[in-house]
């Protein structure tokens, strides 16, 4: 469906010779002289033959030779996508290494941690530094990516971090690791802004950017931009973000044909398998990945994705949800990730909606009254992704099926509703 941008060619072929230059040459020079003996030709005429053979026989020679050299000789991939990084045992590359990486960890940890000033110091020393590589400058703008934001509130900060984040993405300079996760990063910032259309507007403008755009739908448009990235490294973040999309059509199209809802089934079930794969290669290749953002989002998708296919599918799903969800929740609650609270917050609303679609209003109740005590801690602040989700969708989707889960909630549990309508409150119209 999509072109890629940064696809390698390889050429490979194979040639079977059975004749030596020289002995071809001899056999064409004694079919010249069979040729002159039958028919009796004048030695001008056989001599004449015989030079035109030859011609022929070298030309074909040098045509061989520019063949061989321009198509079939070895040659490396036109590619530079992979040529600052190491092949894992897949093909996925590692993270790339560069000189300062202490530094970097420290700032990285410090934006995960929610210590958003020391973050932005360290990329900024980082930034500033000549003697660190554009691939150490890189991956100290990935590291920070949202700190600005969630220190000033300030939309224009989020606007600024897109603009930095394509930069590294067409930069082929730069490893195919870096690029990747930075896309990765960039498709998801109009669900970590809580669904904000000035920031949907910036990721999908200019070139090639645009080219993913699907004008009034901003799933799609992320769907787009996880093949692109997909194509260019497979990692679980971006195959989990696809097989979202697959499971998500059944719920804005309830009315769908039951043949597309088991075809968009079967293909987020593959790409369910293939997060899961990648997932497993990138742990490996990345001791930290298991604390990351990415296996964040990845863990948290995975449940709502198996969530959704027990409804499309039944079985193994159906046994399978609530035990993806609670685990979730556990990890999502030891992890000292800022973004994490927010997740859990997301995953106790949509379990309790699956929950009600089995009538079990008890335990769906029970994770209602959990997210009330958690979003009571954050209800008035201006940069938790789960309260500016609220916000936007009550705002800008009021019948759209996030906006209707939410409300569907507050009618099961007193004591949620009470924190949204707190958040509302606080919440220009």
């Amino acid at each position: 469906m999509l072109t890629s941008h940064t696809r390698s060619l390889h050429i490979t072929a194979s040639l079977h010779i059975t004749a030596k230059p020289d002995t071809a040459i001899a056999a064409i020079a004694a079919a010249a002289a069979a040729i002159a003996a039958a028919n009796k030709m004048s030695e001008n005429l056989y001599q004449l033959i015989v030079r035109v053979l030859i011609l022929v026989a070298g030309i074909l020679a040098i045509g061989f030779g520019l063949v061989w050299f321009f198509f079939l000789s070895p040659r490396l991939s036109n590619t530079t996508d992979t040529t600052s990084t190491t092949s894992g045992t897949s093909g996925t590359p590692y993270i790339p290494e560069v000189s300062n990486e202490s530094e970097l960890k420290e700032t990285l940890e410090a934006a995960r941690a929610g210590d958003y000033q020391a973050a932005i110091t360290n990329s900024n020393s980082i930034q500033s530094d000549p003697k660190n590589s554009a691939e150490a400058k890189a991956l100290a703008t990935f590291s920070t990516i949202g700190a600005q934001y969630r220190l000033t509130a300030d939309t224009n900060a989020r606007l600024i971090d897109i603009r930095n984040m394509k930069k590294i993405i067409l930069d082929r300079e730069l490893s195919l690791w870096t690029r990747v996760n930075t896309l990765n990063a960039l498709g998801s910032q109009y669900s970590n802004s809580g669904r904000d259309p000035a920031v949907f507007a910036e990721i999908y403008k200019d070139a090639p950017f645009e080219t993913y755009l699907v004008p009034g739908d901003p799933d799609l448009s992320a769907r787009h931009l996880a093949e692109w990235s997909y194509e260019m490294m497979p990692t679980s973040f971006a195959a989990i973000g696809i097989a979202r999309w697959y499971t998500e059509q059944y719920i804005t199209n309830p009315n769908q044909a039951a043949s597309v809802t088991a075809s968009n089934a079967a293909i987020a079930e593959d790409y369910l398998k293939k997060a899961d794969a990648a997932a497993l290669e990138e742990a490996k290749q990345d001791s930290a990945y298991l604390n990351s953002t990415r296996y964040l989002v990845y863990r948290y998708w995975r449940a709502m994705i198996i969530a959704r296919l027990a409804v499309q599918k039944g079985e193994p799903y159906e046994s399978q949800y609530r035990a993806a969800y609670n685990e979730f929740i556990k990890y999502g609650l030891t992890q000292r990730n800022v973004l994490a609270k927010d997740f859990v917050l997301y995953a106790r609303l949509f379990f309790a909606q699956r929950l009600t679609q089995e009538d079990d209003q008890v335990a769906a109740k029970a994770q209602l009254d959990l997210l009330a005590q958690e979003l009571r801690a954050v209800a008035t602040s201006t940069t938790s992704v789960f309260v500016q989700f609220l916000k936007n969708e009550s705002r800008n989707a009021p019948t759209g099926p996030n906006w209707t889960a939410a409300k569907n909630m507050s009618l099961i549990s007193p004591n949620f509703k009470a924190e949204v309508e707190k958040v509302l409150a606080s919440s220009p119209q």
